[in-house]
């Protein structure tokens, strides 16, 4: 099989359980994990397209961009690619676009409008095309595994990260031992599918990560859908790697508790962050930079935790960590 270009990933600490830092190098960019993709969508987005990227590509090294977006603002796609091309800086990462055009029930989105945008467009990782389990029946297995491989022949120049979606655990490992070969660095999973509860999500993600470390090969796992904080930090605690959400648009978050509040309560939240101090700024980019830097901050606070060896320490000051096979 023909494999995208490869990122160079390596692990560099390992604490409690399954969390661990890793350097991954990509295009000539750098970036530490565990890390965060705030998404952009038109699912959630108060802002145009093309005007939340520009804003956003100067606060946060990562972002997550839906292909099915830049397809239905293919009248100014010279401009998005202008603006995506001017993003030397950032790591983007593009979204097969099935969340959107499903919400909309849009027609017409399929994987070769998809394999366009792929070609198209300046990023640096995209997802494959992902089949949910309701669209296969029996054959499910089957056709994820042959829509991950087609996905992955899509683009020589940008690193496939394919999507499982979760049917049964058992039907995730399966799908992995046939498509994590060599070439493939990064899986997503749906953090809906993953389990009801935060401690059936972080099971399985462990179970998933002993099975992808079972292999010999060094594979991050990317939550989709994952942004609260407190998840975030129990899912790095089973294994999981890097996590995107709409979370950041929609909520604003506390620095005490590390838990959400209404978006409006930003005034009421005891907070001394540079955009919380800021008086002249508009209050949407107020409450979306106070999120962002949070989020940054406390995954820094992850990385270093975890290079002390002190993760459960760091992970107690907000939560129980729940037992799992260390």
């Amino acid at each position: 099989m023909s494999r995208a270009l490869r990122a160079n990933v390596a692990c560099l600490y390992k604490s409690a359980c399954h969390s661990r830092v890793n350097k991954v190098d990509i295009s000539g960019k750098s970036l530490l994990t565990p890390c965060y993709f705030p998404a952009i969508s038109s699912y959630a987005t108060k802002y145009p397209l093309s005007s939340l990227i520009s804003f956003l590509h100067q606060y946060s090294k990562t972002l997550l961009v839906s292909a099915y977006d830049l397809y239905e603002e293919s009248d100014n796609k010279n401009h998005l690619e202008d603006q995506m091309e001017g993003m030397s800086e950032n790591i983007i990462m593009l979204d097969s676009g099935k969340f959107e055009s499903s919400w909309f029930n849009r027609e017409g989105w399929s994987i070769a409008r998809y394999k366009e945008i792929v070609e198209s467009t300046t990023h640096d990782l995209y997802t494959s095309y992902d089949l949910f389990p309701t669209e296969a029946g029996d054959d499910f297995e089957k056709q994820s595994i042959e829509n991950i491989n087609q996905s992955i022949r899509m683009s020589k120049r940008n690193v496939c990260v394919p999507i499982v979606h979760v049917k049964s655990i058992d039907s995730v490992l399966s799908i992995l031992k046939e498509t994590t070969g060599e070439g493939v660095e990064f899986v997503a999973l749906p953090e809906r599918e993953l389990g009801d509860s935060i401690y059936d999500r972080c099971y399985n993600i462990s179970k998933i990560r002993q099975f992808l470390d079972s292999t010999g090969l060094n594979i991050l796992i990317h939550i989709l859908g994952a942004g609260h904080p407190i998840s975030v930090l129990l899912y790095v605690y089973g294994g999981a790697d890097s996590f995107d959400s709409l979370d950041w648009q929609k909520h604003v978050i506390d620095p005490q508790d590390l838990n959400f509040k209404d978006y409006a309560h930003l005034p009421l939240i005891e907070c001394d962050c540079k955009y919380c101090n800021n008086e002249t700024m508009p209050y949407v980019h107020k409450a979306y930079l106070h999120n962002l830097f949070l989020m940054k901050r406390i995954l820094n606070e992850v990385i270093i935790s975890i290079r002390n060896d002190n993760f459960k320490g760091f992970l107690s000051k907000y939560t129980s960590p729940p037992s799992l096979d260390e």
